[in-house]
């Protein structure tokens, strides 16, 4: 017994070991995640998710009853008390697709040590607040089931397919060709292995992906791009309608069964979410607003640039070419490069358009490129290590060095024109360690983060003490919502989609219909309507005068 106890502690010893590396990680992403928990309640996309999740809990409807323009998960993953345990699930969500990283950058990169720095990278850059990686913006929530959704694909025949060095063709008739085709189709879906269910659960993470935020249908793409490499490594284009009578290897009708398989899991969530929504009686909502609405979001924000050509490339038109360009471009190329390189160069090209979706110049929209962006880094250096060795003027015109370096490049372009402005890291730090020196105050940390904080959090005692569950902003103030757990009584909790979608009549005719104890009125909000001046002069007087906002309350019943 004794010896048997001692051989599983050796085992556990070695496992130790050979994790210690992700253990090092993992203990220094913890540790930079400490100050996120003592923020206050600052950031708007925070503050609305927090808010939503409040109107949940208290048994509205999403999209119906309560709104925003993203798909639902992000919403019911803040269903939770409060903001500290909103960060707190982050920071596990974080160290989950920290650990999926580096398992599947195991089977990408092939010097230990690359593997360590592209892991590293990639925490750094999802934890700091450059990208703000301390905030739970969807994107980190959506690199957790992409990286989940690629790990169980590197546990899949799927995943060598792509990865093969050699095919063998033979010849057959023409009768055969159907005969052939048919079968191997028929004999695939007979399969009930435990690979096919990898991949329709791989798909199935891909597609809780889409259903927190849309752009990670282009880390889905990316996925299926492993079938393309798969067909066309070792072959040219004209024979690719011989692919099904290789030997011994996966076939043409083995690609289609991966493709269906994936593509079946990646659509469930969807389709689930229909049906959740239609018995919940809010499906044309949940269509308008959770999913149609993102293409709008898309094309309403117009950037200038100083060429028209570069306007052009930042269009929908320009960014499909872009991403034909590096298909025809890679798949031309393939004999000079990896098929490693080849698949994390399609993964990042069409998340560098995913980033680049609606054009805005929000630092968190980078955040999905940072995971291809870091095995890029390390293959690049892995690869131009290899070349090094043989020939330094080989390396220099190599291919892979030209497509990876052109693929940094243009992500940095394109952050350059957008003018994106990362969040100072090194002064978050510094103010949080003045904070726990005792050398600022907590109040005045506090309001150091947004200039509403000052008034939010004077204010909040007074409705809390009232237990009032709803209060209206007329402006744009999320963070006075999630900091006394009040939710709108209208759908909308920010005036910015009550101006988009000129939606005035619908929260009119709430407003008046609710009557809330208090309302907010913003001082740098736009002006407004009469009929919304009328109403609140007539049942309101003005209880508080703060910086930047009024608090008006009901003075009589309707």
């Amino acid at each position: 017994m004794f010896q048997s106890i001692r051989r599983t502690l050796i085992k556990c010893d070695r496992q130790l070991d050979k994790l210690l590396p992700l253990i090092l990680i993992l203990s220094l992403a913890v540790i930079l995640r400490v100050p996120n928990f003592f923020e206050p309640y600052w950031y708007g996309d925070e503050a609305i998710y927090l808010t939503v999740g409040s109107g949940l809990n208290q048994g509205k409807v999403l999209y119906r009853d309560i709104m925003d323009h993203k798909t639902p998960i992000i919403y019911y993953l803040a269903r939770v008390p409060n903001q500290f345990d909103f960060r707190l699930m982050l920071t596990g969500w974080m160290l989950v697709a920290t650990g999926a990283f580096y398992f599947l950058a195991q089977k990408l990169i092939k010097r230990k040590q690359l593997v360590w720095l592209a892991t590293l990278v990639m925490m750094l850059l999802t934890t700091l607040p450059w990208f703000e990686g301390n905030i739970p913006n969807g994107e980190l929530f959506v690199v957790g089931f992409v990286l989940v959704g690629f790990l169980l694909l590197s546990r899949t025949s799927l995943f060598h397919y792509a990865f093969q060095k050699k095919r063998q063709q033979t010849k057959v008739s023409k009768s055969q060709l159907s005969v052939s085709f048919l079968n191997r189709l028929r004999t695939s879906f007979q399969q009930t292995s435990k690979e096919h269910w990898l991949l329709v659960t791989a798909g199935f993470f891909f597609g809780l992906g889409l259903m927190t935020k849309v752009p990670a249908l282009f880390d889905f793409v990316a996925a299926l791009s492993l079938i393309w490499i798969g067909l066309v490594q070792t072959v040219k284009l004209k024979e690719l309608k011989k692919l099904y009578l290789q030997k011994g290897l996966p076939t043409l009708p083995q690609a289609i069964t991966y493709l269906i398989l994936l593509s079946f899991g990646f659509i469930l969530p969807l389709l689930l979410s229909v049906i959740y929504f239609y018995f919940k009686g809010a499906l044309p909502d949940y269509l308008e607003y959770g999913l149609l609405y993102n293409l709008h979001y898309a094309g309403t924000w117009h950037q200038h640039f100083p060429l028209a050509l570069l306007g052009f490339l930042f269009t929908l038109k320009g960014k499909t070419l872009f991403l034909i360009f590096m298909l025809g471009l890679i798949t031309g190329f393939r004999k000079k490069l990896s098929t490693r390189f080849q698949f994390i160069a399609f993964w990042f090209s069409f998340d560098l358009v995913a980033s680049l979706l609606s054009n805005r110049p929000y630092p968190h929209y980078f955040i999905q490129l940072v995971a291809p962006l870091s095995l890029l880094v390390a293959i690049l250096i892995d690869e131009s290590m290899n070349q090094l060795k043989k020939n330094i003027n080989r390396f220099i015109t190599s291919a892979t060095v030209l497509i990876g370096v052109g693929l940094v490049f243009a992500a940095i372009g394109a952050i350059l024109l957008l003018k994106v402005s990362p969040y100072p890291t090194f002064a978050y730090y510094r103010r949080f360690t003045r904070l726990v020196t005792g050398r600022i105050t907590p109040i005045a940390y506090r309001n150091s983060f947004n200039y509403l904080d000052q008034d939010n959090y004077r204010l909040a005692p007074i409705i809390r003490q009232t237990d009032e569950r709803e209060i209206f902003i007329w402006g744009t103030n999320p963070m006075l919502y999630a900091l006394t757990e009040t939710t709108p009584p209208t759908r909308f909790i920010v005036l910015f989609h009550i101006e988009d979608l000129d939606a005035y009549a619908e929260v009119y005719q709430d407003l008046s219909r609710r009557l809330p104890r208090y309302i907010v009125v913003m001082k740098e909000a736009h002006a407004m309507p009469t009929n919304f001046a009328n109403l609140i002069n007539r049942y309101y007087l003005p209880n508080y005068q703060f910086d930047h906002f009024v608090l008006w309350r009901k003075i009589s019943a309707k």
